[in-house]
């Protein structure tokens, strides 16, 4: 099975994270299509309770992805 994105462990609040990755793709030219809370989302629709998670998606914007190598379709690092 082929695993899209990645996952690291920091020493902030979930909510500063959260804060700190959007501005920092956002510096680097992305721009954020998605951004769900998913425990959120799975405890409104089917009464599940998660810890925090968050699933962003986000890709380069035209300008930054055609001044970028080794990105392939949807931003995702080949």
């Amino acid at each position: 099975m082929t695993k899209y994105g990645f996952e690291k462990t920091v020493d902030m609040s979930f909510d500063d994270a959260i804060v700190h990755v959007t501005q920092a793709l956002q510096g680097e030219g992305f721009g954020i299509l998605a951004d769900i809370d998913v425990a959120s989302t799975m405890k409104q629709m089917v009464q599940i309770s998660l810890e925090a998670q968050n699933r962003m998606d986000a890709v380069l914007t035209k300008e930054q992805k055609e001044r970028s190598r080794g990105y392939g379709p949807g931003g995702m690092m080949r």
